[in-house]
């Protein structure tokens, strides 16, 4: 089950552009920001 768990992930790594992964680390920053500043309220 391991194996298919990072079979997925290497293809999944594989299919996406720099600009893709760039856009979806920046996404993900702005959401933890978000959310961290939510939690310390």
């Amino acid at each position: 089950m391991s194996n298919n768990t990072e079979d997925t992930g290497k293809a999944t790594s594989h299919q996406m552009d720099d600009s893709t992964f760039n856009e979806w680390s920046g996404i993900l920053k702005a959401g933890s920001l978000a959310f961290i500043q939510e939690y310390e309220r």
